[in-house]
This record gives C-alpha cells, structure tokens and sequence, in this order.
C-alpha cells in the first residue's frame, strides 16, 4: 500500500498570535506539483488573522487516489482545513468528492481559475502539473540572476552593466540592494549604482539602455531615520552622512546630476512602498522591454570565470 507523505518540514509551526492562544488550527496543503503556490496563498491569508496558531502541512506530488485516501483521513481526524492546487481534472475531481463525504473543508485554488482561463482563452487546459525539469530549470535560473546581481552591487563591475536586465540608482538607503535581490529571485539579472554628492556621473550607464535603468528615491526624513538606524559611529563622517540637511543637499546633487546625465529616467519614490511593491513597480515599467537574452557566455558575469 502506498504510503503517505509526511508534512514537508520547511512549513513549520507559523504563529501569528497577539497573546490569546486560541485553539490550533492545522491547514493540509495537498498539490500534484511543489505546493508552493497553495502556500503564498495561505500565507497572504493568514496576515489577516492574529488570534490563531496555525500548523502547515505540506503534501507534495500527490499523485494517486490512494495517496488522497491517506490524506483526507489524516486531514479528518485532526479536523484540518485543506487547501489545494490539483490541476489533473479527474484527481481534482476525486478529491472534492472525497472531501466532501470525509467532512474536511477544503479549497480547490486552481480548479476556478483554470476553468475561467480555459472559457476565455476557448483552450482546453494541459491537466498536467509542471514537470520537477521546469523547478530544476528556473531554480537555476534565479541562481544565475543572483550571482550576477551579488557581483554587481554597489557600482561594482561597471563595465558590465550593459549585460543587466536593470540598473538601479539612487542614494544610499534608497533600498537598491534589498529591492536588486529580491528581483533576481524572481529571475531579473540587476546591477545597482550608488549616487552620492561629490560622485562624478558614472560614464558606463550611457552604454545601457535607457528603458532598463529605474531611480529609486525616499524622502529625506526617511533617509536619516534609516542612516542613522544603521551607524553607531560618532565621527564627523558619520553625523553628516545622516544629518537632514546633508541629506537634503545629496538629493539636490543627485537630481542635478540627473537632469543633466539622465535619459529620462522614471523616479520611483519607495518611502511608503515595501520592497515587494518596488519590485512590482518596477517590472511593470520593465515589461515593454523584458529580460535579455543571453547565450552562454554571459554566465561568466555571474561567477567571474572568463
């Protein structure tokens, strides 16, 4: 008989309690591919709640009726809550059934919006889940887009900026690098570069196409607060690289600068954004133009090998 799947262990317990210990509640992610989309769901969800202690279970590559069985009295006896991202029709199928005579609350994520894109494309979906190749495939690839962005942080390599998918500017603690890495997670090969008052213009960005470099800004008050969070020394240096009217003065250089060197470049101002909203905004600007295309030898710009 098959055996079923323990708990994935990266989905530990997840305590979002204000103090009220409130009764557990353990949620069964059950999916034919990783799970993972299931999971940022629930993760989103479960910010809007405060008094639960909520148990992930994790049951990936759940491809068989039996494996389901297994699973649903699992789900049963601890009074679970599932939810799903099952795309094969007839297992999406079963499981419903089976969830509804087992008693076990559950949620098909992917079976509505399959269905919809199905009616509005006229396309019958695949019914397949991607393959562990396509995981291997972009884990690879976000891989490379980190290596490269980790090589070109900080102005770093400059000469080899042309070769990112973005190029970010702005001053320090405008938040390039959190918002650089988090893109090349999601695939974006990205250079930053700092400004600074006394910094020349960094002749390089002229080689670089204009769609693909993005300022970031935040208001001053924002800055020094941040600069000052992040230095305990009490050298001169240091008081003038968080004091107000210093700062007031670098971004009045900076925007000088730009108007002279710039290219037109949109300003995205991230005092009230997360690092996630940057990211967004920033490749709603990018997606005209897109990811480069790159042969195999730009992968010597992600280790240094030449």
């Amino acid at each position: 008989m098959e055996e079923i799947l323990p708990p994935d262990s990266s989905c530990p317990l997840r305590e979002v309690s204000d103090g009220d210990s409130g009764p557990e509640l353990h949620v069964f992610i059950v999916s034919d591919a990783t799970g993972r989309t299931a999971e940022r769901v629930i993760d989103a969800a479960l910010y809007q709640f405060q008094t639960t202690h909520v148990v992930l279970h994790r049951f990936p590559r759940v491809l068989s009726r039996p494996l389901i069985d297994r699973i649903l009295e699992q789900a049963r006896d601890m009074e679970a809550v599932m939810v799903c991202t099952v795309v094969e029709s007839g297992l999406a199928e079963y499981l419903q059934e089976r969830a509804h005579e087992a008693g076990v609350a559950m949620v098909d994520l992917m079976s509505p919006i399959v269905a919809l894109l199905g009616r509005v494309v006229h396309r019958r979906p695949l019914g397949t889940p991607r393959s562990r190749r396509h995981y291997d495939e972009q884990f690879y690839v976000s891989s490379d887009a980190i290596n490269f962005t980790v090589r070109h942080d900080d102005g770093r390599r400059l000469e080899e900026d042309s070769q990112a998918d973005i190029v970010l500017l702005g001053v320090s603690r405008a938040g390039k690098t959190p918002t650089a890495i988090y893109l090349a997670t999601r695939g974006w090969w990205v250079a930053n570069v700092p400004l600074a008052h006394g910094l020349p213009f960094p002749e390089e960005l002229r080689a670089i196409d204009p769609a693909r470099i993005v300022v970031l800004t935040r208001n001053a008050a924002a800055l020094a607060r941040l600069r000052e969070s992040r230095t305990s020394v009490t050298s001169s240096s240091a008081k003038s690289y968080a004091d107000l009217n210093a700062i007031r003065l670098e971004q009045q250089y900076v925007r000088d600068l730009l108007h002279t060197h710039g290219n037109n470049w949109p300003v995205i101002d991230v005092t009230a954004m997360s690092i996630e909203e940057t990211a967004t905004a920033i490749e709603q600007r990018l997606a005209p133009v897109g990811r480069l295309r790159r042969g195999p030898a730009a992968a010597a710009a992600t280790t240094g090998e030449v």
